[in-house]
């Protein structure tokens, strides 16, 4: 409905769809559930399921669809409402309150006002509408004073003729009401003292009738066209004098209307409806614009039971529809229409729910249509906290109403699932007719779904194969948009060796219908860094490298002795780090060469030996130690050197020894005592003769000087007697003389 369009133009029978509409019983449901249809959105962003046909009612015919609007997440919801022709009318009965004051002669509405409304009459009570006499009315005509033939109170004493327009027997024969109806004015009768208003005192005649009423639902209908200018005080007495809508009460300023209106309140909680008609009203007679508005509600059910027409002429237009609208099945409606829980109500650039001024929405957030754009004219759309209610829908048969707005799928919310099916809406109802709150009618509800996101991928290792190196598990985090972790998952190697993974049940759009964007990232694992593909959600764990390899150099032997002993050094490289080696070299200067190992190659915790042989020197004699430092080398997959030093150190152990030196004669007699020469295996020794007396040196042993040995040498010098006497002893087998 275009936002600009006036509430102009009264519609008159929409004053007696109020009454209409309490004349038939609550109506029994009639209709068969129809199948539901599913259609995938051609861009795959989800699926919409629809009730097939409508739902229909005795008294209505209700349906409610949803259609993809190529927006992704945002669907239309058309909601239809169509009235259909009441087949029983309930016990009413109406007493019409008909102003025929002095100015109802102008722009001629006492010609038209009496036609139009005897027009209505008869249509109501004629026998194909009222066949049963379900429907009588009575008619209150009034000007100063109730015309039903009694004396002008207000006037008295002036000669003022009793007038008696008023039918106040509840009738169903419509000439009855009819030949009453004035088409005049008192003063074009003569009578200007009686062109007064006193509506008070025609509403509370009215409400006598009633009151011995036992129909099922008891109207008062006041046409006016001009706001009272007589009234009760609050002492019961008459007020004013029928020219102002103001007077002065205990020398307060009062007005007619407050008078009326009280009157109309106690009406009311009788359990009578009411409903009033202002024909051309203006601000006039002493009362403001917003006092007569404010006095037409109060006499009036509620603000929606006053009808305000604003040219006479409508009342033609306005009548003629009448007595269709009387058999409506739908008066003053209401329709609830609260969104569904993962549904948001989708509004346009401001937080105003405005109307459009077409169905495809393109300048607001709702559109409504109609069979004839008249049944438009008193709905009222308020929407509030994702509700949308549709108020005072009034609608006869094969008249329908139409909402159009469009709402968008909640992703955002907690507990969406992409895969199911949610209502757009909650139970959306119907209320058919206003005076019957507790008849409903439940609209059918179309589900839409989502799309899902399958966020897929795999781990894959760098780390040379090191499986031993791995976890058993690992915790991937599925990351919505920057930082967002909204799921995780473990992940173990599968039959196929694969680390694979897969996030499913998360929506491929936001709650603006904007694509989300998903990542994956890996939880720590120690000894690894990840990186991933945003493409493809492959995370790879690279292997932080530690290279490491040690030398550790042993020597078989624990000491050396002496120069020229052997010593067999074995090197023992092994790989330490978490990365292979290639080009493993163990140096060793000390031995002058590189050591020949089996192999060049060393994959974590792998190692390899080798050895070679060095031979003591003197140098190393005289240090009294042998330290040897080698080094081993190798290259990571890098490229990068890693080296480390293996050193060991053999020490100078001497083995003592001693060489004994003796001096004898030729015959081997021990000329002076030996002498015995200590030192160690290995160092030099050199001996010397001795000079003996009566003897001299013939003999200098081969090894008077030489190196100790660790088996004991001897040296031996040999002497010669020099001639001269000679002593013969002799000497038994122990050495005592004989």
């Amino acid at each position: 409905m275009n936002k600009k369009m006036k509430w102009v133009g009264f519609k008159l029978f929409l004053v007696f769809v109020l009454i209409s509409s309490l004349l038939l019983p609550s109506l029994n449901v009639a209709y068969a559930m129809p199948e539901v249809l599913e259609e995938e959105n051609e861009d795959q962003s989800g699926a919409v399921r629809n009730v097939a046909g409508n739902f229909e009612f005795d008294d209505s015919i209700i349906s409610k669809k949803a259609t993809y609007t190529g927006n992704t997440g945002e669907y239309f919801i058309d909601l239809t409402v169509k009235g259909k022709s009441r087949q029983e009318l309930k016990s009413t009965d109406i007493v019409i309150v008909y102003d025929n004051s002095s100015s109802m002669n102008t722009n001629n509405r006492d010609q038209i006002a009496a036609k139009e409304t005897a027009a209505f009459v008869n249509g109501l009570l004629n026998e194909q509408v009222n066949a049963k006499k379900n429907i009588r009315m009575a008619l209150v005509t009034y000007g100063t004073m109730v015309f039903d033939g009694r004396s002008n109170q207000v006037y008295t004493g002036t000669g003022t003729a009793p007038e008696n327009f008023s039918f106040k027997t509840l009738t169903t024969d419509p000439n009855e009401i009819i030949k009453r109806i004035p088409t005049n004015v008192p003063s074009e009768r003569g009578n200007n003292f009686n062109g007064g208003t006193f509506t008070q005192q025609a509403l509370e005649e009215a409400a006598l009738i009633l009151e011995s009423s036992e129909a099922d639902n008891r109207v008062i209908v006041t046409i006016t066209d001009g706001v009272p200018t007589v009234s009760f005080n609050p002492n019961r007495q008459i007020a004013g004098n029928g020219t102002n809508f103001n007077y002065t009460f205990n020398g307060q300023p009062r007005t007619h209307g407050q008078n009326t209106v009280a009157a109309a309140d106690l009406i009311k909680s009788q359990g009578i409806t009411m409903a009033s008609v202002g024909i051309e009203l203006t601000a006039g007679q002493g009362a403001t614009a917003e006092q007569i508005v404010q006095m037409m509600q109060g006499i009036a059910s509620t603000q929606f039971d006053y009808y305000p027409v604003s040219q006479i002429s409508q009342l033609v237009n306005s009548l003629a529809d009448l007595s269709k609208y009387f058999t409506n099945t739908v008066h003053r409606a209401t329709v609830t229409d609260p969104m569904g829980e993962f549904v948001n109500l989708k509004f346009g650039a401001t937080p105003a729910f405005d109307a459009a001024t077409s169905a495809d929405l393109s300048d607001g957030d709702y559109f409504l249509s109609a069979s004839d754009v008249s049944l438009l004219q008193r709905v009222v759309l308020v929407q509030e906290n994702e509700t949308i209610r549709l108020n005072n829908l009034s609608l006869g048969a094969n008249e329908v109403i139409s909402l159009r707005y469009k709402i968008q799928l909640d992703t955002d919310k907690a507990g969406f699932d992409p895969n199911v099916f949610y209502e757009t809406n909650a139970p959306t109802l119907l209320n058919p007719r206003i005076e019957e709150p507790d008849l409903v009618r439940e609209f059918p509800i179309p589900q839409v779904r989502g799309a899902q996101a399958v966020i897929a991928g795999e781990k894959v290792w760098s780390d040379y194969e090191q499986e031993n190196l791995r976890p058993e598990e690992i915790t991937v985090e599925l990351i919505r948009g920057d930082d967002q972790k909204i799921g995780e998952q473990t992940v173990v190697q599968n039959e196929d060796g694969l680390w694979a993974f897969t996030f499913e049940g998360y929506s491929a759009y936001d709650s603006n219908g904007d694509p989300i964007d998903y990542t994956v990232r890996e939880q720590a694992v120690d000894g690894y860094t990840s990186s991933v593909n945003d493409e493809t959600n492959v995370i790879t764990n690279t292997l932080i490298e530690e290279p490491g390899i040690t030398l550790v150099k042993t020597s078989e032997e624990d000491a050396f002795a002496k120069v020229g002993d052997v010593v067999t050094y074995v090197f023992e490289v092994t790989n330490t780090g978490n990365v292979p080696l290639s080009n493993v070299q163990v140096v060793d200067p000390k031995v002058g060469e590189t050591i020949e190992l089996d192999v060049m190659t060393l994959n974590p915790g792998e190692e390899v030996t080798g050895s070679i042989q060095y031979t003591v020197t003197a140098d190393d004699v005289e240090a009294g130690s042998i330290v040897n430092i080698a080094t081993v080398t190798a290259e990571d997959p890098s490229g990068e050197l890693v080296e480390n030093d293996g050193e060991d150190t053999i020490l100078y152990v001497p083995i003592p020894s001693n060489v004994n030196v003796e001096y004898v004669d030729q015959e081997g007699n021990p000329l002076i005592p030996s002498i015995v020469i200590e030192g160690n295996v290995g160092d030099l020794y050199e001996s010397s003769a001795e000079e003996i007396e009566g003897y001299v040196l013939i003999e200098t042993p081969a090894n008077a000087s030489g190196e100790f040995t660790e088996e004991a040498q001897t040296v031996t010098y040999v002497y010669a007697k020099i001639a001269g006497d000679i002593t013969v002893e002799f000497v038994d087998q122990e050495g005592n003389e004989a």
